[in-house]
């Protein structure tokens, strides 16, 4: 069940990182080798805001983070220090990071869930966010072409059979701010596409329940708060 698990979580990550590469490299800024060194990019982008999302959970419930790793780089904590990511014993991390933290005093069990949680919640809740600006980038229907200003910038003769008055400064700064907001959005569309299909397959692989990923570490403490709530009814019954 984890092998398979694990295969699944896998090709979700793929596949998005291959439609990402695809639907950068489909874009007349970006060629091939660009959309590939981009889409790597916002992956170390997106496994860095899932690691941040568990390291703000732990500081939130009031823990201590120790490291916090994302591909070869490591921040440690106490003392602060960068570095090389350190191997750790049993270590089946498959997203490229991880939060080393503890907690003193109780219910730790209900804690991990929560920072088990916050990764995957992390990822899905800024998809949500770079939804809602890509909806404001997409471009709408674009506004028809001024005649006038066709009409001068292709010449028109004086002796055409119709009268073209010439365009205002203030006409022509309209057209190329008009212009280049369609420059600024064709660029940028893409990109927050693409950080759109990482950051919500990262947030989804991370949640299927397979050794070392966030929905392992949900299940185990769920089961493990069951546990002790049966253990709890046990005792008080008799």
């Amino acid at each position: 069940m984890s092998d398979w698990a694990r295969g699944v979580a896998g090709g979700i990550l793929l596949l998005a990182n291959f439609v990402a590469i695809l639907a950068l490299a489909a874009s007349p800024y970006f060629g091939f080798l660009t959309a590939f060194i981009i889409s790597g990019a916002l992956t170390y982008l997106v496994i860095l805001i899932h690691e941040l999302g568990h390291a703000g959970a732990v500081w939130w419930l009031r823990g201590r983070v120790l490291i916090l790793a994302v591909g070869p780089l490591a921040a440690r904590f106490h003392p602060f220090s960068l570095g090389g990511t350190p191997e750790l014993a049993q270590d089946d991390r498959e997203l490229g990071g991880f939060v080393v933290s503890t907690f003193d005093g109780a219910e730790t069990t209900r804690k991990d869930v929560i920072v088990a949680i916050a990764g995957p919640l992390a990822n899905l809740a800024s998809a949500a966010l770079i939804g809602v600006a890509l909806l404001a980038l997409t471009p709408g229907h674009a506004p028809a072409a001024d005649p006038t200003l066709i009409a001068v910038e292709q010449s028109v003769p004086s002796n055409a059979p119709y009268q073209v008055a010439l365009p205002t400064d203030a006409d022509v700064q309209r057209a190329l701010r008009a212009e280049r907001a369609r420059e600024i959005k064709g660029l940028w569309t893409p990109l927050v596409s693409a950080l759109l299909l990482l950051s919500g397959a990262a947030g989804i692989a991370n949640l299927i329940p397979f050794r070392g990923s966030d929905g392992d570490h949900i299940r185990r403490a769920l089961r493990d708060m069951g546990e002790v709530r049966r253990y709890r009814r046990r005792r008080d019954a008799g």
